[in-house]
């Protein structure tokens, strides 16, 4: 491998690598961070008083013996590659894809006649073993069926329709949906 085609430094995080790479050997610009091969030349010729001079840096050779060519172009061109995906962007499209895809799957599962075995938590206390899979009769949110699950999961709000539920079955007194079953005048005390 020449000298000029050696990169100077890894860019472990970039999304696209050059595609000369799995060859081992990368042309030394690499691509843009859109995929796109930038690799024109090893150098550019600059102009002093009427005559073409090499630019290219002692890194990869200093300037070449042959010089530039008459019209100031390097004489020395870089075989554009075919940018490839980097390994590490190549992992992220793998982990999203999987991410993406249990999501699915696990959404699937929710919106199907399995959705209430999926979500429940388990079984039921003892005093309320009665009502297993009658999710509806405690929690409303199974009333409007896997879009209400999904809403009531995904939210944070205090339902007060929750509460009276409970007192369909229980009965707590006058102040059964205040704060701790008590009245207000009496936590005021």
């Amino acid at each position: 491998m020449r000298i000029f085609e050696r990169p100077q430094y890894e860019r472990p995080s970039q999304r696209w690598v050059c595609g000369w790479a799995s060859e081992g050997r990368p042309c030394a610009i690499g691509p843009n961070p859109r995929g796109r091969c930038i690799a024109t030349c090893e150098c550019s010729p600059i102009r002093k008083e009427g005559r073409w001079f090499c630019t290219r840096s002692s890194a990869y050779g200093g300037p070449c013996a042959e010089g530039p060519l008459p019209d100031g172009a390097c004489c020395k061109t870089i075989q554009k590659c075919q940018p490839v995906l980097s390994q590490r962007a190549r992992r992220g499209t793998l982990s999203k894809s999987l991410f993406w895809s249990a999501f699915g799957v696990l959404l699937l599962l929710i919106l199907s006649s399995l959705g209430p075995a999926v979500i429940s938590p388990g079984e039921l206390a003892a005093p309320h073993k009665f009502l297993n899979q009658k999710c509806k009769t405690c929690h409303s949110a199974f009333e409007s069926g896997a879009a209400g699950w999904l809403s009531a999961a995904l939210t944070a709000r205090e339902r007060p329709d929750e509460s009276r539920k409970c007192l369909a079955c229980h009965v707590l007194g006058d102040s059964g949906q205040m704060a701790h079953g008590v009245a207000p005048r009496r936590l005021s005390k």
